[in-house]
């Protein structure tokens, strides 16, 4: 990990999360933006806060650890998802475990600041509120979707949501069977089925193509459709804030 205090560079950070007014002298100079490379820990369970951090690119899996050992995945993050916020709202040392899955790049603003400058301005927390509600809406339709469907309807789906444009997608099957709870495996052999109907080939590596474009086009619409209501949601809260 290395960081990145050009001033400039944050500033324009800042304006793509469209808070740029919390850019004021006291607060830039130290305001950083942390840059990971793939498969790097960014924070442990434990671990005392020293920042709220804002994802700019690349993704990020966020999982926990069981009495037992098990490596269980609570979630995958992208842009602009933030860390940190829980914790600060609620004093609490970090949750969950962060690892980056890709070259990742984060805007972090020092815990003092936010105490001090940012933990009573508006648009700092709009886009806490904003993150809280996402996570809540996620949480609550990846755990609506655990209890409607199988193993390999929910790992279709989650193949499905992280496919690029042209439908392929790079899988590791130990990390979707953490997230699904089962064996790599179980994986293999599920993976192996959809591939024999059609549904997914392989590129080589751990890379896999939907082949089933009838499949691709009718998840994309439903994904608008959640799109659609997440943002009813949130309209619907900042109506009644301010």
């Amino acid at each position: 990990m290395w960081t990145d205090s050009n001033p400039e560079r944050i500033r324009w950070a800042a304006a793509s999360l469209g808070v740029e007014s919390l850019m004021q002298p006291e607060v830039l100079r130290n305001t950083r933006i942390a840059v990971y490379e793939a498969e790097e820990t960014v924070m442990s369970s434990g671990d005392p806060v020293t920042s709220v951090s804002v994802l700019l690119r690349g993704t990020m899996r966020i999982y926990s650890v069981s009495e037992n050992g098990k490596l269980v995945t609570v979630a995958i993050a992208k842009p602009p998802q933030m860390f940190g916020d829980i914790e600060f709202l609620q004093g609490h040392d970090t949750l969950h475990s962060v690892v980056t899955e890709t070259r990742a790049e984060l805007l972090c603003f020092s815990l003092g600041d936010v105490r001090n400058y940012l933990s009573e301005n508006v648009a700092f927390y709009r886009m806490i509120c904003n993150n809280l509600i996402e996570k809540l809406y996620n949480t609550s339709y990846n755990y609506s979707k655990m209890l409607q469907y199988d193993t390999r309807t929910l790992l279709a789906q989650r193949i499905l949501q992280n496919c690029d444009e042209n439908g392929t997608v790079c899988c590791k099957n130990k990390e979707l069977a953490e997230y699904l709870g089962v064996t790599p495996r179980h994986i293999s052999r599920l993976i192996t089925e959809l591939e024999q109907e059609g549904v997914l080939s392989r590129e080589g590596g751990r890379r896999l193509r939907v082949t089933d474009c009838v499949m691709r086009e009718n998840w994309s619409k439903r994904e608008q459709r959640r799109t659609r209501t997440r943002f009813s949601v949130r309209r619907y809260f900042f109506e009644r804030l301010w």
